[in-house]
């Protein structure tokens, strides 16, 4: 690995290497929420797919792997507090990590 002559480098160098493979779900029902942290995340080179609501999260989840879901909490029908438990009836932290977002203070 080669030198890197400051922390901010070294940041963004792990970021990159990370970013190559890892595959992330967002999950917001609030579209302008879910696209502007998608193209963020793009930006900084993970694959991002988004689901819309919980509904769609869950059957994501089914068809495909993911390293990370970004779950917003308050959606109309399936919130987040029950997408998290029925995906943690079948996944552990380990094998599929979950953060909880919300825009409500």
């Amino acid at each position: 690995m080669a030198h890197c002559p400051d922390r901010a480098a070294q940041v963004r160098s792990a970021e990159a290497r990370m970013a190559q493979s890892a595959r992330l779900l967002v999950v917001d029902d609030n579209a302008d929420n879910r696209d502007m942290l998608a193209r963020r995340l793009r930006k900084r080179g993970y694959e991002v797919h988004t689901a819309l609501d919980g509904d769609e999260a869950l059957r994501m989840v089914d068809g495909a792997e993911y390293d990370l879901v970004l779950l917003d909490i308050m959606m109309p029908g399936i919130d987040g507090i029950e997408v998290l438990r029925r995906l943690r009836a079948s996944y552990a932290q380990a094998e599929l990590p979950i953060l909880m977002a919300t825009a409500n203070t």
